[in-house]
């Protein structure tokens, strides 16, 4: 069918499209901050994986958990993270391989861009695939191949919802995209198997805390075609009424 904007969608692409229904097994995380999705003990203890893979995040310690905020985005929960207070959901081990092809889109929007090396969400260890903003300009960052020069964005805003995401088939190129337009120059990473550990709300190296608020992170195994990326950015626009 076609939809007023006019890009052309299939069949799958209805008011209950999600991303498992889009992609299917090519699904390696799927974590959004739905209320049954969310433990809370002192702020959010774990965030459920929607994928069933089994990559939920977590966080013991009660002084290191973000808050869950009932209606963040539009009336919709996020979990909001706090650079000062060093809150991070991470799993030690996952399921997902740095090391091969795959795409990372996330829905969150930044509350103050001070630090360094603040990203959104991260899988690896020193040479890791992260998105989110690299420095205190605001400036999204597609990181990769540990500190390489990552694809840069234009200027990000505070307190304004963005989709930001990358595709990489690792060693020959990663592509950045923000709010479902391809943003930057495609550059080169040097990412690896060596470790598939999962950081939500920070970096991964090294760990650094991000102060947004993050309402949905979606990463597959593979690298998503223009048709799926304009497919997702469909169902995040339609799901957080952007």
């Amino acid at each position: 069918m076609r939809i007023g904007i006019g890009i052309s969608v299939d069949r799958n692409l209805g008011s209950d499209a999600t991303p498992l229904t889009l992609f299917g097994t090519s699904v390696a995380l799927w974590l959004r901050a739905n209320s049954t999705d969310i433990t809370i003990a002192t702020g959010v203890s774990a965030w459920a994986d929607r994928s069933g893979n089994g990559n939920h995040v977590a966080q013991g310690t009660g002084a290191l958990q973000p808050a869950y905020i009932a209606s963040g985005i539009n009336g919709k929960p996020v979990v909001r993270f706090v650079a000062a207070s060093g809150t991070v959901l991470t799993k030690a081990t996952s399921t997902i391989v740095p090391g091969g092809p795959h795409s990372i889109f996330v829905v969150a929007k930044w509350n103050s861009f001070a630090g360094a090396f603040n990203g959104l969400v991260g899988v690896g260890a020193a040479t890791s695939t992260t998105v989110g903003n690299k420095t205190d300009i605001g400036t999204a960052w597609f990181g990769g191949g540990g500190f390489t020069t990552p694809a840069t964005a234009s200027a990000l805003a505070l307190s304004t919802v963005y989709r930001i995401g990358k595709t990489s088939t690792n060693a020959v190129a990663t592509q950045g995209y923000v709010n479902g337009a391809a943003s930057g120059s495609p550059v080169g990473n040097n990412y690896t198997a060596a470790s598939s550990a999962l950081v939500v709300g920070g970096y991964v190296h090294p760990t650094a805390s991000i102060t947004a608020d993050i309402g949905e992170i979606v990463i597959l195994s593979r690298v998503l075609s223009a048709a799926e990326i304009t497919q997702l950015d469909v169902y995040f626009r339609s799901y957080w009424v952007l």
